[in-house]
């Protein structure tokens, strides 16, 4: 299949292919059929002599999250609050049988009072 686009279209579709976009996404940028981004992708991985392996290695290493997302940072306070709760939860707990204690005690004292 000859080439129908130049240089700077290929660098282009490569420059995003390898920043992480999608073929759809590069087709939507560039106005350029989904199958053909697909074509280019393929005719630059075949003029590089690299293995396609170590290729799409590259690739998926680029398209790595360069910030953890942000359920990556709430998850772990989300259980931090988790582990709060239960902790408040014990503490009302024992608290609560601590009150009891201390009405019997005085409900017991105050029987012996008289009263």
């Amino acid at each position: 299949m000859p080439k129908r686009y130049g240089n700077e279209v290929y660098d282009a579709v490569w420059r995003m292919h390898t920043a992480g976009k999608t073929y759809d996404e590069i087709s939507a940028t560039l106005s350029i059929p989904k199958t053909t981004i697909g074509g280019i992708i393929h005719r630059i991985r075949n003029s590089t002599g690299r293995p396609e392996r170590e290729l799409d290695a590259i690739h998926a290493e680029k398209m790595k999250p360069a910030v953890p997302s942000w359920m990556d940072c709430v998850q772990p306070l989300h259980e931090h609050k988790k582990q709060l709760e239960k902790q408040v939860e014990e503490k009302a707990e024992e608290l609560r049988k601590a009150r009891e204690e201390l009405d019997s005690y005085l409900a017991t004292l105050k029987e012996l009072m008289g009263g």
